[in-house]
Parts: structure tokens; C-alpha cells; sequence
């Protein structure tokens, strides 16, 4: 008797636990006008939201997407914003090039871009993807010509991590980056954002397999160097770019996987080697973040090449480095620095 007036309350609780469940499916059925509008803008995102000022800018400017609709936030040109004559060069772009605009609330920018910093713009765009490279040609110097640097990506997963990579990649003056076709992070809006336009103002490879395509640099007369903490990497402060070279960084954890690892000539690490573990001198922090292991490397690398006075076959400069931006002019070396540190903060700091 004692157990069927157990069963009787557990089936007692249970409908009443289906009867809330069904109640609050009910309720999410009925939604005031105004979240079905939100829904209905979200809805009608043809291609993917991209969104803040940077990207978007950087897109209309490159015409490599299609454009579909730039959505801006309702009062935004009435607010008063540092940043408001970008948005209004933003807009004014678009319009020029014969792009829809639709006033919209912010709350619906928001559920267009999951609730991230768009800065009052939102553009309906085409997703942008990788071009794939089955292997760098054989590098043939002019006189005068810098000898190309190019960054290999061996998956990395993290859209902001690989936004920030090519914002640095772009900004110091990389020739080019490489990326696995599997296991590293989509192109996306998050990369966009996090690259503040670079990921539109330049291209991005593809490889299948970035041992082969290693392998296959090497013999065409690349040098091949992995960034590596491991025992027997070499202080990258005592490595100067005077050849055609190929950078490789790992993924985020476990850093290049080993055969990745033995198809790299040589191994460069940022500073000297960490502790041993367990020992005095251990913090806890043996490495640093990909992103900004990436810009440390490129702007040593860069500046050495010049630094050594050998920017090509038989070509000695002795001058001061400086990195073109897309053909807008060129960046002195003393700006890199000032740049670098100021690629979080700027995230942080432009949230509408």
C-alpha cells in the first residue's frame, strides 16, 4: 500500500511538472510585437551579420562580398559618439554603392549578432572563404624586392585569436597566411571583428595537409620555422629574416603537432627557455597567447630583415623599416608597438 501511494505522487508530481512545461510553451507562443519584429529582422539575414564600423567599412571597400542590407540602429546619427564620422563614412559607403538601409532598434542589431559590439551597424553580407594553395611558388627575388614572410596557421580554433593574428599579420606587413583546411576556426563575423577589417582588406589560404605543404616549401627554397618552447628551439632574438621564410604557429594548448613540428627547419621561441616544471622559477605561465606570440614574431622578423640591411638578393638598404597598409601609405616603426598594444583595448572600449 505504501508503494502504490508512492507511485500515485511521483505521477502527481510528474503532470504537474508536464503541465508547467507545457504552460511555458504556451507562453513563448505568445510574444509581444515588438520581440516578432526582432525575430523577423534576425529572420531576414540572407547571408551573415557582420558587424562594427571596422569591419564593415573594410568590407564595402574591398567589393569582395555581396551586399544585401546595412541595418542601422534607430537615433544613431542623433547620438553623439567618437566614433560617429566612421559610422556616418559607413553608411555614406554604402549608400554609394547602391546597398539597402533599414533603421532598425538596437535590440534587434543585438539578436542579428548574438548580442556583440556592433556599434549601431549591422550588414547582411556574403560569408567570405578561403582560397586553397596546394604550394607556395619557388621564390624568384627581384633586386630591391623584400624577401617574403608568410604565417601558417596550424589550426587554429579560436575566431578572435585568429582575427587578431590577422590583424597583426596585415598591419606589420606579412606577405601572406595560411590556414588548414580542417580543424581551424570558419571565417566568420567574430573573426571580422577581432581582425578590424583585415579579414576583408586581404586574402587567406587554404592547405589540405600542412605537413606536406611544408615539406613541399622546404624544397622549393623556403625556410621553414616553427614557433616552439620545446628543448632545443632557438632564441627568435638571435634569428634575422634574410631569406624567404615561412612562419608557423601551433593551435591554441598543445602548439604544433609533431609531424607539423618535424617538417619546420628550425624552431624559434620568444625568450629563453622556461623552467623545469616544479622548479623556483616556475609561475605557472610558460607561453603566451598565440595572437600576440604571432605579433611579437612578425615585428622581430620584419624589423630584423631591414635591421640587417638585406631586403633582397644583393640589395643592402641600412634603412629604417616601414610597413604599406593596403597601398594607403606606409606605418614607421616606431607606430608597431603603440598599435599592438592597443588591439584590446579597442575592443573593449567600442561597445555601443
Amino acid at each position: 500500500m505504501g508503494d502504490r501511494s508512492k507511485v500515485a505522487k511521483a505521477a502527481g508530481a510528474a503532470g504537474m511538472q508536464a503541465g508547467a512545461a507545457l504552460h511555458r510553451i504556451e507562453a513563448a507562443g505568445t510574444t509581444t510585437g515588438e520581440d516578432s519584429n526582432s525575430r523577423e529582422t534576425a529572420h531576414r539575414i540572407q547571408g551573415e551579420a557582420l558587424y562594427g564600423v571596422s569591419p564593415i567599412t573594410a568590407a564595402l571597400a574591398a567589393g569582395r562580398r555581396q551586399l544585401y542590407t546595412l541595418y542601422i540602429q534607430e537615433g544613431l546619427e542623433a547620438g553623439k559618439r567618437k566614433d560617429m564620422g566612421a559610422c556616418q563614412a559607413a553608411i555614406a559607403a554604402a549608400q554609394a554603392l547602391g546597398v539597402e538601409t533599414c533603421d532598425v532598434a538596437k535590440h534587434d542589431l543585438n539578436l542579428a549578432c548574438g548580442d556583440r559590439p556592433h556599434q549601431g551597424l549591422v550588414l547582411d553580407c556574403e560569408p567570405l572563404r578561403m582560397d586553397t594553395l596546394t604550394a607556395l611558388p619557388v621564390p624568384r627575388m627581384q633586386p630591391g624586392q623584400p624577401w617574403p614572410l608568410w604565417l601558417a596557421l596550424d589550426e587554429i580554433q579560436d575566431p578572435q585569436n585568429l582575427g587578431a593574428i590577422l590583424r597583426s599579420a596585415h598591419f606589420l606587413g606579412a606577405s601572406g597566411v595560411l590556414c588548414c583546411a580542417k580543424n581551424s576556426a570558419p571565417l566568420s563575423p567574430v573573426v571580422a571583428k577581432a581582425s578590424a577589417g583585415a579579414l576583408d582588406a586581404m586574402t587567406l589560404y587554404s592547405c589540405g595537409s600542412m605537413p606536406r605543404f611544408l615539406t613541399s616549401a622546404a624544397e622549393a627554397g623556403w625556410t621553414v620555422v616553427g614557433a616552439d618552447v620545446h628543448e632545443g628551439s632557438t632564441d627568435l632574438a638571435t634569428f634575422t629574416l634574410s631569406s624567404p621564410t615561412l612562419l608557423v604557429l601551433g593551435s591554441e594548448g598543445r602548439g604544433l603537432r609533431p609531424l607539423v613540428r618535424q617538417a619546420c627547419q628550425q624552431a624559434l621561441r620568444i625568450g629563453p627557455p622556461p623552467p623545469p616544471q616544479g622548479s623556483p622559477g616556475m609561475s605557472g605561465v610558460d607561453s603566451l597567447n598565440v595572437s600576440v606570440a604571432a605579433g611579437v614574431m612578425l615585428h622581430h622578423l620584419l624589423h630584423s630583415r631591414a635591421r640587417a640591411g638585406v631586403d633582397s638578393v644583393g640589395a643592402q638598404t641600412g634603412e629604417e623599416p616601414s610597413y604599406n597598409l593596403s597601398g594607403s601609405g606606409v606605418l614607421p616603426l616606431d607606430s608597431v608597438k603603440t598599435e599592438l598594444a592597443g588591439v584590446a583595448s579597442e575592443e573593449l572600449g567600442a561597445i555601443a
